[in-house]
């Protein structure tokens, strides 16, 4: 995990070509004192790292991203009014260790990100 205690994975469905996952942010992580005070929300770049952090527990290996096709931050998400994320990520694969990635944050309501791009899993375990 990138940022010990941020979020916890609450659920994590796998399948073949696609992984969902429901994610409870910790609103009382120190990096929201610092981003921002008073008005708290969730980095992007957390966000991406979210989506790593999923994929690295579906396939039990680590997990690199070469290609960013597209990212869309489509919403602010604030830890204190919306805890309960939804994560779903499909893929295709490219070859042996390379998938072709589209993903999404929401929350069942509210989209968040959107993201379209190339993860690579390594092959050590």
């Amino acid at each position: 995990m990138f940022l010990p205690k941020l979020y916890d994975i609450t659920l994590l469905e796998t399948l073949p070509d696609s992984v969902a996952a429901k994610v409870l942010l910790n609103a009382e992580h120190p990096i929201f004192k610092g981003h921002f005070p008073g008005s708290p929300v969730f980095p992007g770049v957390c966000q991406i790292e979210l989506l790593k952090d999923i994929l690295r527990q579906a396939f039990k290996t680590e997990i690199a991203m070469p290609n960013v096709g597209s990212i869309k931050f489509i919403n602010v998400i604030e830890p204190q009014h919306t805890p309960e994320l939804i994560v779903k990520m499909s893929f295709q694969k490219r070859d042996e260790n390379v998938f072709d990635t589209t993903a999404s944050i929401d929350n069942g309501e509210r989209f968040f990100l959107k993201f379209k791009g190339i993860f690579k899993v390594s092959n050590e375990h």
